[in-house]
């Protein structure tokens, strides 16, 4: 992962003025890492720099609305990283489900008689 200053982030997106940016970082709208020389910007903090970009310039979007697509759009990530983990879990299940009862941890067979009325096992 790249990581970039201030001045990389500005060259990189054109429509980005320092100004702007640093209204966007006291917004909390990025929030870069900071060390006690600068702020170092990842790409996902770049990326989100440059929705807010296309936001504001193409889409004519205003300040007091930027924050509501913001968080809407970091809702829709967090519910997509959810659904991501709840679909491994059903895969995992499908597979433990997709073993024989034999293979499964924790589970005994029952024994059957041959007339199929159930054999109790001892306790």
């Amino acid at each position: 992962m790249k990581i970039m200053t201030q001045t990389e982030v500005i060259h990189r997106i054109e429509s980005l003025t320092v100004r702007r940016l640093n209204l966007y970082i006291r917004q909390g709208w990025v929030a870069p890492a900071t060390t006690s020389a600068e702020q170092r910007f990842s790409e996902i903090d770049v990326a989100r720099l440059q929705f807010i970009e296309h936001l504001r310039m193409d889409m004519a979007i205003n300040d007091a609305a930027v924050p509501v697509v913001l968080s809407l759009v970091d809702q829709i990530h967090g519910l997509r990283h959810q659904l991501k983990s709840i679909g491994q879990a059903i895969e995992q299940q499908d597979t433990v489900c997709a073993r024989p009862l034999s293979m499964r941890s924790g589970m005994r067979q029952v024994p059957i008689r041959k007339d199929n009325q159930l054999k109790r096992p001892f306790y």
